[in-house]
Order: structure tokens, then sequence, then C-alpha cells
């Protein structure tokens, strides 16, 4: 039976799983342009916050670290923490004794509100960045001003398809559950839109198939030609890995995500 993933950004998710495919892009593409965009911003030096034992945020930091360095950057505090951590004020204050002024942080989500709480009740003012695991709207609800200035990455920002928008918002707005399980907020986020792109990429392949035969709709996704998806063209390559190079930075401001800037990356 084949599937199609939304998020799940590791490089080796699809390795071995002919049947799997994804429509997000990988973890060294990410943070690739991450480290880009902190050298791009003058950040020299830099600290990180790596999850030990969680292969999103070790695959990130490590993709980060890699091009930072290649970039000329150093990486001048490696922080790490244990997955079930909720106190990080020892990190947070060997990061502020470090004096770098921006921190990567690509951690789950649940780490993002302790991390940037906890920092501001230190006084640790740095640009934080992120991975695409921080882009929900529960961000701005959970920390307040506290978020303000985060930099992450997303497959989607919003204005990019203006006919997606209005439909995503008034289908939010259609139910009060689906606004309260949005954070109560029709902001849009990039797992929505690469949602709504696997499941009509889906049907295509269903369709050119002309059958539900799990080897024929197989067939189908890995043979069909670039679409334009809401989150971009899209195609797979022969792992089922979705064949990308851009990707939006995203700045929370006053309680939004901004688009900061679209960027690619092809190495």
């Amino acid at each position: 039976m084949p599937a199609i993933a939304t998020s799940c950004t590791n490089a080796k998710v699809t390795l071995g799983n002919d049947y799997y495919f994804r429509t997000c892009y990988l973890d060294p593409f990410q943070g690739a342009i991450l480290a880009d965009w902190a050298t791009e911003q003058d950040y020299n030096e830099i600290a990180t916050i790596n999850s030990i034992g969680n292969e999103y945020t070790s695959g990130l930091v490590a993709a980060f670290t890699t091009q930072f360095e290649k970039n000329g950057g150093k990486v001048v505090d490696a922080e790490t923490f244990q997955s079930d951590a909720s106190d990080f004020k020892t990190i947070l204050t060997n990061i502020k004794t470090s004096g770098v002024k921006a921190v990567f942080a690509p951690t789950d989500y649940a780490y993002a509100p302790l991390l940037l709480n906890q920092a501001a009740d230190l006084g640790l003012k740095v640009q934080w960045i992120a991975g695409d695991a921080w882009n929900t709207p529960a961000l701005t609800s959970d920390t307040g001003a506290n978020a303000e200035g985060v930099i992450l990455d997303s497959a989607y920002a919003e204005g990019v398809d203006k006919a997606f928008d209005k439909g995503f918002k008034e289908w939010i707005q259609a139910d009060s559950s689906r606004l309260e399980a949005n954070a109560g907020t029709t902001s849009l986020t990039g797992n929505q839109a690469l949602s709504f792109d696997s499941y009509n990429v889906m049907l295509d392949a269903i369709q050119q198939a002309d059958s539900l035969d799990g080897s024929a709709i197989c067939d189908a996704l890995l043979a069909m030609e670039k679409t334009d998806a809401v989150s971009g063209t899209l195609t797979f390559d022969q792992d089922g890995d979705a064949i990308r190079n851009t990707a939006y930075l995203l700045e929370v401001k006053d309680d939004t995500f901004t688009l900061a800037d679209t960027v690619t990356h092809t190495s």
C-alpha cells in the first residue's frame, strides 16, 4: 500500500521502502539553507542545541554545522539535552556566557516554549533559528512576545497560493473545532500545505494508474511529471523523495509568521 508522508524530513526514512513517498524536503537541504541564512546575516559564531537520540534534531544540527563551517563560521557552543528535559536553565546560561548572538535549536515543537520562555527569564537575547517543526500557530500562543524574531524554514508561506489560502481559511472557520485545533487562528503552516499536496498527488496517481493496485500506483507516482502543487513544483526521485530546491524562511512578527525570504540551495 503506497503512502505519502508530509513532515518526515530525515534523509533515511524512504531508503529501502519502495512504497513510501514524501512531499517534504530533507534535513540536509533544510539545515544547509538555515546555515546559509545565518552566514548571510554575519553570524560568524553560533551555538547549537541538540536533543540526544532525536534523529530529526541531530540530523538538522549535523547538516547545519557542516554547511555553517563550510561557509567559514564556527559553532562555539554545542549544547545537548535528554529527550525528557524540561529545565534548560543550565544550557541557556552556558549560551549566555559564550556570548554568541544566534542559536540554532531545531528541536521538536514541545521544547520551543520551554527554551524561549526560560531564555527570556534569564535575559538571554539572541537570534533564535529553528527548523520546520516550530512552524505551528501554537508557537506564539505558548510564548507570546518571547517568540518575536524567531527565524524558521517552511515548505509554504501564506500568499504564495492565494486560492489555497482563501479555501483553507474558509474551511477552518466553518467548524469551531477546526479553529480550536489550529490554536484559534486561521494561520497556515507548511505541513498543512504539504498535506493538501500529498492528498492530491496520490489522487492523481490513482487516476493515472486507473487502478487501486499498490504497485500500479507506485509506478504512477514515480512516472509523474512535474506537478504545480501548492508548495511548489513537485516530482519524485527513485527513492520516493520529493525533488525540491526551494523553501521559505519565516520570521515571527506580531504573532504572525511573516515571509522573510525565499531561498534555494542546490548542493
